[in-house]
């Protein structure tokens, strides 16, 4: 199974660009490959949004893309059995995409 996350991909590229590197992905996969994607939302409460920010300068890179977004994109490029899941526990949130060749 190969772990990865797009929130890079999402934020430095164009859409046609994402769709490119998630044919790419999907090609160098095995057949019955797995790819497991995450994105992370920045916390609901804004004190701990800002101690984030502060204590670990961590940038929330998927605020650009909805986890929506990459459902639709996977299914394009050919991925089979899409799912999502969604987690949140004590204000933060972050949303799953797995997918197999």
């Amino acid at each position: 199974m190969i772990s990865a996350t797009l929130e890079g991909i999402s934020d430095f590229l164009e859409a046609e660009e994402r769709k490119i590197a998630l044919e790419e992905i999907r090609r160098v996969l095995r057949f019955g490959g797995r790819l497991l994607t995450t994105y992370l939302s920045p916390p609901d409460n804004l004190v701990q949004r800002v101690c984030v920010n502060i204590f670990t300068r961590y940038r929330f890179l998927s605020q650009g893309v909805k986890i929506i977004q990459i459902e639709s994109l996977l299914k394009q490029t050919q991925f089979k059995k899409v799912d999502i899941l969604h987690c949140s526990q004590r204000g933060f949130s972050v949303d799953l995409a797995y997918a197999e060749k």
